[in-house]
């Protein structure tokens, strides 16, 4: 355990060759895809009795459709997973990884677990490892259910540094010739190709991250003290369930037994944001249950004479926050002068904010691609608005100065670019 950085080397399971077909097993996060179930359906179909991470957690597609039996279906399986040798034997060290697509030729990272001690995501907290955006208090119960009873924990949560003299990752990978490799192959769905390789030896790795926190490197970067390594940059919902799982069981511990507890400890991958690989998309909002004049009179009464409406492509020049709203009737360019907030999704967020108070029924969605929520907001009774991207060098400071952005403000690539579960953990005694 290195407790100055939040880090602790776990003992990794990984699918044992011979038992599993790895482009069978390893699956997109679970938090994709939420308004097509029908990707899901298919991938299941495709991936038949075979050992897959599919049947270890819970798409969020299928979140209202019984869930008990789903979560008591998924424990059973790690169950089954475990005892019927599915796994290697244990590897204790990291994991460098590596993830390329048609439209990200590279995307490096490190896999390791990470204190839960060491994470918060209550706004205005000083912790290593923070959230990077607003939790929904009511997106974790169902998250806790899983990792409650579950014997194991895969990640898809990424984390963030600001390395940009690229110190940690990438003298790693440069020398990768020299690990032993673990895995290598084609993921499914158009997900690209994943490599992985053994860190048998995580020393210097917690030694390059203990650097990024010396106070003259804090200063330089961010004219403060504040010892921020980590920001979530993928997952946030499920570490925040992950930590309020261990307070749980915490509260039933002695203080003897808290220190090395495995549910205390998070699988994740950390990723550097300078990676050229590492692109941030914007999170589109998509509106079921209401149309579009209903949310554009709510903009109205709260905005007045600086929100102006015009037919998508309209020539203008802007002078505020602008955003592109799409329905059934068409698309059209939604400008905000003098904005309540500092960046177009906080505008937009508390705007819909507002309108969800108001309409009954209504409901919120969060579509990655640009080309899934034109589709879907297509289909009467519903609009969407698409959201500019972020600037990603500005994520730290933004976070030291004003606190987290709006929740499911930004992602990590489109939605076939997620992480994919590989690696497997024990979160149980």
């Amino acid at each position: 355990m290195y407790e100055t950085i939040g880090v602790k080397i776990p003992q990794m399971l990984l699918p044992a060759q011979g038992k599993t077909e790895l482009e069978k097993w390893a699956v997109v996060a679970c938090d994709q895809f939420t308004s097509q179930p029908e990707y899901w359906q298919k991938l299941d179909g495709q991936i038949g009795e075979v050992p897959s991470t599919l049947r270890l957690i819970l798409p969020e597609a299928f979140l209202q459709d019984e869930p008990q039996q789903r979560i008591a279906a998924i424990h059973q399986t790690m169950k089954e997973y475990l005892a019927d040798g599915v796994f290697d034997a244990p590897f204790c060290g990291f994991m460098l990884v590596e993830r390329s697509t048609d439209t990200m030729p590279s995307h490096k990272g490190i896999v390791l677990a990470v204190d839960l001690e060491a994470y918060e995501y209550a706004p205005g907290n000083h912790a290593l490892i923070r959230a990077s955006e607003a939790t929904v208090a009511e997106r974790l119960p169902a998250r806790i259910r899983i990792r409650d009873g579950a014997e194991l924990e895969l990640p898809h949560v990424m984390l963030l540094m600001d390395d940009p003299e690229k110190t940690v990752i990438e003298p790693l990978f440069a020398r990768r010739d020299e690990l032993e490799k673990a895995y290598d192959f084609e993921l499914n769905a158009g997900g690209g190709r994943l490599r992985g390789w053994k860190i048998a030896d995580p020393a210097p790795v917690c030694r390059a991250l203990e650097a990024l926190l010396e106070p003259r490197t804090l200063m330089a970067k961010y004219d403060s003290f504040d010892r921020l390594l980590f920001a979530v940059g993928d997952g946030n919902h499920t570490l925040a369930s992950a930590k309020a799982y261990w307070e749980q069981v915490k509260a039933t511990l002695p203080e003897d037994k808290r220190a090395d507890h495995p549910a205390r400890y998070a699988l994740t991958e950390i990723c550097n944001l300078y990676d050229e690989g590492i692109a941030f998309e914007p999170i589109h909002r998509l509106v079921c249950g209401a149309e579009l004049n209903e949310f554009l009179a709510v903009v109205k009464a709260v905005y007045g004479d600086d929100a102006f409406v015009r037919p998508a492509g309209t020539s203008f020049v802007p002078k505020g926050h602008c955003v592109t709203l799409c329905a059934p009737e068409g698309k059209y360019t939604l400008e905000i002068r003098n904005p309540h907030s500092v960046i177009e999704i906080g505008t937009i967020q508390q705007l819909l904010d507002a309108f969800l108070e108001k309409k009954q029924g209504a409901e919120l969605d969060y579509i990655h691609g640009r080309e899934a929520l034109e589709e879907l907001s297509a289909v009467k009774g519903r609009f969407g608005i698409l959201l500019p991207p972020l600037n990603k060098y500005g994520i730290f400071k933004s976070i030291l100065k004003d606190g987290v952005f709006p929740r499911k403000a930004f992602s990590i690539g489109e939605a076939f670019e997620k992480r994919y579960y590989m690696e497997a953990r024990r979160i149980t005694e």
